[in-house]
């Protein structure tokens, strides 16, 4: 399919009506195709049970009851595992300190790791591809804006046995993400934090960069990409994005959005436009000109999560969830009859 102007984008419809979220926090829900090549989508309800949807043909294939967690999920990962040809969701539990990975093909639980940290919660896991192995990667953080003595990042395999803890870590983390940069062969570890995001060099266990603008506030989201050879990245905090040389933590670029109340989500449609979550519409804006050129209404609360992806029948669309009960909503192009 060709290449959609994201200007053109309108509201399609609800894709669901059960979805809820219990935190304002990125990766409320996932989107992946599936090893057998079905678009899915999963998200978790108010009874915080699992649900699996077939995003094309808008049905329900799969559900998990919530017996692993106490308490609200607060995060959602998925991971295709080469090795065994399945996919895996992670689910986290903030208050319950507590991370589930589940096996697609039966939805039964393949890890339960229980008091990931001993005090504070976890807003925020990933996995890790290490050659064709699978890793877990966690977080901690704390309900209070000030509060200090943090524990580290941990690294746990698939059977729940922690392996080693990342130097320098100890944060209060909202999110937490890996990268893998083709030109230097290198994964990368990447935090929000309060006041700044930091990366690091996952092999050598050594914190790369700190990007930091004497600002503030807490950072929930961030998106890398590359712009004119350079590999960037660009984050938010309150009512300020910015785009960061990664390799070298130069601040190349910042934007003030007076508008803004709150900045949770940022979701890249190419090198020249970005999407924002804000308050509870979905802002386009242009890189270039810094201008916000369109806004998607339609949300009735916090709009926490947006993903860019392509959908067999409109080609590249946006999925977006507010707070709370607030529907997960499809937005792109209306199909030509």
């Amino acid at each position: 399919m060709e290449s959609i102007n994201p200007k053109d984008i309108e509201f399609l419809c609800d894709l669901t009506k059960d979805s809820y979220t219990h935190y304002i926090l990125d990766n409320s829900f996932i989107l992946f195709n599936s090893v057998n090549n079905i678009l899915c989508l999963a998200y978790t309800t108010e009874d915080n049970d699992i649900i699996v949807y077939n995003i094309t043909d808008q049905q329900k294939i799969g559900e998990i009851k919530h017996y692993n967690h106490k308490n609200f999920i607060s995060c959602f990962k998925h991971f295709f595992d080469k090795q065994n040809k399945r996919d895996l969701i992670m689910t986290v539990s903030s208050e319950d300190n507590n991370i589930s990975v589940w096996d697609l093909s039966n939805l039964c639980s393949i890890t339960n790791i229980e008091k990931v940290n001993n005090t504070g919660v976890i807003f925020s896991a990933c996995f890790l591809r290490d050659n064709d192995n699978c890793y877990i990667l966690t977080s901690n953080s704390n309900q209070s804006m000030y509060a200090n003595n943090f524990e580290p990042i941990k690294i746990y395999d698939l059977n729940g046995n922690k392996l080693k803890e990342v130097s320098q870590s100890n944060e209060k983390t909202f999110f937490i993400e890996t990268y893998y940069d083709s030109s230097t062969s290198k994964t990368f570890i990447i935090t929000c934090n309060f006041n700044y995001i930091k990366s690091y060099d996952y092999e050598t266990n050594d914190l790369y960069h700190k990007y930091f603008d004497n600002i503030e506030g807490a950072h929930y989201s961030f998106a890398i990409y590359n712009y004119k050879d350079k590999l960037n990245i660009i984050e938010s905090t309150n009512r300020n994005i910015r785009i960061w040389n990664f390799h070298t933590a130069e601040l190349l670029d910042k934007f003030n959005f007076n508008s803004i109340l709150n900045l949770y989500n940022i979701c890249i449609w190419n090198q020249d436009y970005v999407f924002l979550g804000c308050n509870n519409e979905i802002k386009l804006i242009d890189l270039k000109t810094k201008n916000e050129i369109k806004k998607l209404e339609g949300h009735s609360s916090n709009v926490l999560t947006i993903k860019k992806i392509n959908h067999p029948k409109y080609g590249e669309v946006l999925i977006s969830k507010g707070f709370k009960n607030d529907p997960i909503k499809l937005w792109g192009i209306k199909a030509k009859k």
